[in-house]
């Protein structure tokens, strides 16, 4: 017999820029709850607005999807303590038009 392992109720992204943010509202579109942190005020205000913090093709049409489960704060500490799982996005370089280098 195996045993199948459940999917995490709850789930942090650290770091809601061009790959975390897209991330999140995936993981939310899914059906889990998710926590996006960011030190950015702007970044986590979108992300509680329903409103992509980044620009990336269907990403405003995924966080309203999620929008349910999905919540950004800048409280790094308590976004890991509330997460089950926590995933941490460390900043991309990027071309000067936001292209990826």
């Amino acid at each position: 017999m195996s045993a199948r392992a459940s999917a995490p109720r709850k789930v942090a992204v650290i770091g809601l820029g061009k790959l975390g943010a897209p991330m999140a509202a995936a993981v939310a579109w899914r059906g889990i709850q998710v926590i996006g942190s960011d030190l950015d005020s702007t970044k986590v205000e979108a992300i509680n607005r329903g409103e992509p913090p980044v620009n990336e093709t269907n990403l405003a049409e995924t966080i309203r999807a999620g929008k349910a489960r999905l919540r950004a704060t800048t409280d790094l500490r308590q976004a890991a303590l509330d997460a089950e799982v926590i995933f941490i996005i460390v900043p991309t370089p990027s071309e000067p038009d936001g292209g990826f280098s």
